[in-house]
């Protein structure tokens, strides 16, 4: 599935960290987002890769950058 989202907040799936993405951000599938994790106080950049609209909320899944590490974002 591919379609623009707007930014908003969620959880990391591995970590349950709470996360933010910048609300300047237009998330589809191939770009690089900004993300903010709330626990380490941190920013990464995520390549977009897949983007699945539930029920329960939507997931982001993507790449981190930096070290090639696979994330689940579960967005509300």
């Amino acid at each position: 599935m591919s379609f623009p989202l707007l930014a908003w907040e969620g959880t990391d799936n591995d970590t349950l960290s709470h996360i933010e993405i910048d609300e300047n951000y237009l998330i589809t599938e191939g770009r690089n987002i900004k993300v903010y994790n709330h626990t380490t106080n941190q920013h990464m950049f995520i390549k977009v890769q897949l983007i699945i609209a539930r029920e329960s909320g939507t997931e982001i899944e993507g790449e981190y950058i930096e070290t090639g590490e696979h994330y689940i974002l579960i967005m509300d």
